[in-house]
């Protein structure tokens, strides 16, 4: 995918006919590339590592982690194989693997649409309430902001005339989505 794909064997790719993303596998030590983070957290697994349309293959991502979705996971998996004109990949991490925090990520593909589907679940197993963090994360870009709740960010080489953008949304009746939620034992 583009200059610079980040996948290797055992990653996941999900298509539709207008765009290619690549969600990695759970790999020991997997990261985007050698640069991208050091350290014990530095693994990335079950991450988006590549975003590009079809007919341009010009990838400019290197990582975009749901709800800063960085460290080891419990596993990722296909939970819909694209038969049905729509497929999608899941990034599991147990709630005995993360303090009592279940999370996951589910990135999902349709066809006819330009983008990608990220729904991400965090539920307290604990018996204490929790902080979590909601705030999605994405590295390398030179020029980003935030309009009217959509983050963007411009292609590292402007000659590529290519960019990305997320937004929140939230469920029919909910509020909007802070940077960091309190979540009640037994709660989503």
């Amino acid at each position: 995918m583009g200059k610079e794909a980040d996948g290797i064997r055992g990653d996941f790719v999900l298509r539709n006919d207008k765009i290619t993303a690549l969600v990695s596998q759970n790999a020991p030590l997997r990261r985007a590339n050698m640069s991208t983070f050091y350290g014990e957290d530095g693994v990335t697994p079950g991450c988006l590592y590549d975003l590009a349309l079809r007919d341009k293959q010009d990838d400019q991502l290197i990582y975009f982690g749901p709800a800063g979705q960085r460290g080891q996971v419990s596993y990722v998996k296909i939970v819909e194989d694209g038969k049905q004109g729509e497929c999608a990949v899941e990034t599991v991490i147990t709630a005995a693997k993360n303090g009592g925090v279940y999370k996951r990520h589910e990135y999902r593909v349709r066809d006819g649409e330009q983008g990608l589907r990220i729904q991400t679940t965090l539920r307290n197993e604990g018996k204490a309430p929790v902080k979590v963090s909601t705030k999605d994360a994405w590295t390398r870009f030179n020029e980003t902001g935030e309009r009217d709740g959509v983050t963007w960010a411009d292609a590292v080489d402007p000659d590529d005339r290519i960019g990305y953008a997320y937004g929140k949304l939230s469920a029919p009746g909910a509020g909007a989505i802070a940077d960091e939620v309190e979540l009640q034992p037994g709660r989503c």
